[in-house]
């Protein structure tokens, strides 16, 4: 209890009482003001509303009443309409401020879904940020889930179910695929698969539903170029965007093809002079869907685009270029790092190059202190989940593992 007016002894019992009265209704009084000051503290408590206002244009009425926006305020909203594109939210008629996701992109259609509840931070300048993708379905009692947790959890703990790998998988066997897949893709949905085919038709597309695989009518166009070596197809994460190169066919080598993709429908986007007319091996892109490097037959060997929306933008060519044919490219999960590797067959360089990203620059670095075998082609690369282990394979004994 706050410090007050102690009580003191008096000559009588009554000034005793008095004092001590006095004493408890001004710790009484002292508590009441902290916790008056305390609860309407949103930068140290989540305040919680229902919101009111209309699609795309949410009011939020806190009680006790935010008085001003102040970086790191955070609260959370029950959604009353789902959004149909960018959002905002307006607290206590303090003006509206944009509603951006995790990665600080403007919303876009179902981020925020009518009845579900999301975490906003304030931060500071214009914007709350969405706290993860958020609005999952509150279990409400009446769905029962057997789970085994590691760890300790308390209530309002966000638990995220991963589905059991059994040890006995089912075998599918796609319909109509001939000749010899060279790659293969999800969507970041699992609605679709990609495979990327060495002989025509090159391409094959499946819907996915449980454990059927219903193959799609054939996009338009369609890859006219296949190889034994090379060529895959990807979706990028958002799955607005998919890409097919063409592999190694030094007889017949085309144009990488680049599509919108909108659920199962593909539409060909126009190419720009940048893309290569020709000799594209492998395509990737980061992460965050911004960056797409492809790995040529042809000099330069490897080029880089910039990417916003459906539009690609040629970056300028990285110092410390493959000498050779590259054959794969792969981006570290942060977006950072990109590896190449190429075709170092008789040269007197090893395979690998690997490049560190500052915004739209590419700079190589010094070769690492353990590398593929000199002289050697490197078919094949992969970073490790947290982006600490690069392995690379190719026509040598063992995989060379890079730290």
């Amino acid at each position: 209890m706050s410090s007050g007016v102690s009580p003191t002894p008096a000559s009588s019992d009554n000034t005793t009482k008095l004092a001590t009265t006095a004493f408890v209704q001004t710790g009484v009084q002292t508590t009441d003001n902290s916790l008056a000051t305390h609860v309407p503290d949103y930068l140290k408590h989540t305040g919680y509303v229902a919101a009111t206002g209309s699609v795309n244009t949410y009011i939020a009425t806190l009680s006790p009443m935010l008085t001003a926006y102040k970086e790191g305020i955070s609260l959370r909203v029950k959604i009353n309409i789902s959004n149909t594109g960018a959002s905002t939210v307006n607290v206590n008629g303090l003006g509206a401020k944009c509603i951006k996701n995790s990665k600080g992109a403007v919303l876009e259609t179902d981020e925020l879904v009518a009845g579900s509840i999301y975490t906003l931070f304030y931060d500071g300048t214009a914007s709350f940020i969405l706290q993860g993708e958020g609005g999952d379905t509150p279990i409400n009692g009446e769905v029962i889930v057997d789970a085994l947790l590691e760890g300790n959890i308390t209530m309002n703990d966000r638990v995220i179910m991963e589905p059991i790998e059994y040890d006995n998988p089912l075998v599918l066997t796609l319909t109509s695929v001939n000749g010899t897949p060279n790659s293969y893709s999800f969507s970041p949905d699992n609605k679709l698969l990609a495979v990327r085919n060495n002989t025509s038709p090159f391409l094959f597309i499946y819907r996915v539903e449980g454990d059927k695989y219903t193959k799609l009518p054939n996009i338009s166009p369609m890859p006219t170029v296949g190889s034994s070596t090379g060529g895959n197809a990807i979706f990028s994460d958002d799955g607005k965007f998919f890409m097919v190169t063409n592999g190694e066919d030094r007889t017949n080598m085309g144009a990488p093809l680049l599509y919108a993709a909108d659920g199962e429908t593909f539409t060909n986007l126009p190419q720009s002079n940048t893309v290569p007319s020709r000799g594209s091996v492998f395509v990737a892109i980061t992460c965050d869907n911004n960056y797409v490097p492809i790995a040529l037959d042809d000099s330069p060997y490897i080029l880089i685009y910039k990417r916003s929306g459906n539009t690609l933008t040629k970056l300028a060519n990285p110092s410390g270029l493959p000498a050779s044919g590259s054959w794969q490219v792969a981006f570290s999960p942060s977006g950072l790092f990109l590896a190449v590797s190429w075709f170092a067959d008789g040269t007197s360089a090893s395979a690998l190059v690997v490049y560190k990203r500052n915004v739209d620059t590419f700079t190589k670095l010094a070769n690492f202190s353990t590398m593929p075998p000199i002289g050697r082609p490197s078919y094949t690369l992969a970073f490790s989940p947290d982006g600490k282990f690069l392995l690379i394979g190719g026509a040598y004994n063992d995989p060379t593992t890079c730290e």
